[in-house]
């Protein structure tokens, strides 16, 4: 059966708008202007945001209404106070500015109100309320939220002693390969050696700049290395990083394909 002019017509703007959307989504993997990328994702969250907590606050109103005790003399009370400690943080998490930490503020505080509470009668009511405070954590943490604590750390870095004391130390086959070693347990110099293939000095160099940043230390008594404290916090920092960045290496939005 041939297809009516109407049918073609609407899949021709389907198949436009879709090379449209491809055309906007290789745009975004091929800019490098990170200010402009992070003022448009900000834009995003505060949208859906707002969205998704207007959804929320009607759910809120809905849960209470379902499960504050009828028979309370309080109840009425209650569901205005449970209401406006949910409203205060959902507000922030809908214009993006919310922090985990006043998500936990709230909860807090709502622990304080049960401790106050005239009976163990009023703990399923509580009980609710935490539960459409932890929904609304999830909204803040699906959104891609941050803590406004981590952006400020970013912008503390200390760029050339971060650079100095881990990222150089740290950014060499043979070093990395001892720091994963000796996440397992302390070994030799001959254990070492055995495992990168590195041999006297050559060895003791790269052993050298480990112990130079704090990374790793030499027990004097048994001549074994050992990792530090700082040692195994880098080691976790790459690994976490390593994990996170593996999808987008593998992912392949900025390739042309044909639908």
């Amino acid at each position: 059966m041939a297809s009516s002019p109407e049918e073609c017509t609407c899949g021709q703007e389907i198949m436009d708008e879709l090379q449209a959307i491809r055309r906007d989504l290789r745009h975004l993997t091929e800019v490098r202007d990170r200010g402009y990328l992070d003022d448009l994702m900000a834009g995003l969250r505060k949208e859906y945001g707002q969205v998704a907590i207007g959804a929320h606050l009607e759910t809120v109103q809905t849960g209470l209404e379902q499960h504050l005790d009828p028979g309370c003399a309080g109840r009425e009370q209650c569901a205005k106070v449970f209401y406006q400690i949910i409203r205060e943080s959902a507000l922030k998490v809908g214009d993006g500015t919310v922090t985990p930490d006043e998500i936990a503020a709230q909860k807090t505080r709502l622990q304080a109100l049960r401790e106050k509470a005239p009976s163990s009668a009023c703990d399923p009511c509580f009980d609710a309320t935490l539960l459409l405070l932890e929904k609304q954590a999830e909204i803040a943490e699906g959104l891609g939220l941050r803590d406004r604590q981590d952006r400020a750390e970013i912008a503390d870095i200390p760029v050339e002693e971060t650079v100095r004391d881990l990222l150089e130390p740290a950014a060499s086959v043979p070093r990395l390969m001892v720091l994963k070693a000796l996440a397992d347990g302390s070994l030799s110099f001959s254990d070492l050696s055995r495992l990168t293939g590195l041999l006297g000095g050559n060895l003791l160099f790269h052993l050298s700049r480990l112990e130079e940043a704090g990374l790793i230390v030499q027990r004097r008594t048994r001549g074994e290395y050992h990792l530090t404290g700082p040692g195994y916090l880098c080691l976790q920092g790459i690994a976490r990083i390593s994990v996170a960045l593996t999808p987008a290496k593998k992912s392949s939005f900025g390739q042309d394909r044909k639908l």
